[in-house]
């Protein structure tokens, strides 16, 4: 029977890089929004993106760091807790921009007496 060979990343690592790279595709849409619509919507959009941003680069060099050259950082496994606190908001950010955008009114809308 022959063995196969383990393929050098595993699928779970494979799907953190493509959401990785979704999240940067959508800080860098999100940015050309708010450059085009300078809103509140908008900016709550930027804001999410880029907490989420921010925070998957800071974990992915940790992560960078402490596989290649130091292992003693493992000790601070408490920034792991950095993904799921900025998935959540993340999210919370998203809901308040969807609220701020269905809120705002049109050029052509009537106006409220």
């Amino acid at each position: 029977m022959a063995t196969l060979a383990e393929p050098p990343y595993s699928v779970s690592g494979w799907l953190l890089d493509v959401r990785f790279l979704f999240e940067i595709i959508g800080f860098v849409l999100a940015i050309r929004i708010y450059r085009l619509r300078r809103n509140r919507s908008s900016a709550l959009l930027v804001w999410a993106f880029s907490f989420l941003v921010v925070i998957q680069i800071g974990l992915f060099a940790f992560t960078a760091i402490q596989g290649y050259g130091y292992p003693q950082l493992s000790r601070f496994f408490w920034i792991y807790f950095g993904d799921p606190i900025s998935l959540i908001v993340f999210f919370v950010l998203i809901m308040f921009s969807l609220i701020s955008f269905l809120r705002e009114r049109g050029p052509t809308s009537t106006p409220r007496v």
